[in-house]
């Protein structure tokens, strides 16, 4: 069975990487670290698989995935910081069960 598009980024065992496009029209190559349902919405925390103009290397953006299929940055710092201090908490509760 051949996963869609939506149905391959629920997959925490998804590892190819997703394609998007920038405002200047350049295709950028992120990575999937970690995927989570909050109110309805599907948020990603993406990490750039090539180096990013203004991004460090290290560095990885939370993303939502808008109902028309395109992903758009989490502007809301609030919101941001939630996504990602539960992707840190799933990390703690995995290294524990390890």
């Amino acid at each position: 069975m051949e996963l869609t598009p939506n149905r391959s980024l629920l997959d925490k065992e998804n590892r190819k990487p997703i394609a998007m496009t920038d405002e200047q029209g350049r295709t950028l190559h992120f990575r999937q670290i970690y995927v989570t349902e909050r109110e309805g919405a599907i948020y990603l925390i993406l990490r750039p698989v090539e180096p990013v103009l203004g991004l460090g290397e290290t560095a990885a953006v939370a993303f939502r995935l808008g109902e028309d299929g395109q992903f758009y940055p989490v502007r809301d710092r609030a919101c941001s910081e939630e996504i990602f201090e539960e992707y840190y908490a799933a990390l703690r509760d995995e290294r524990r069960t390890q």
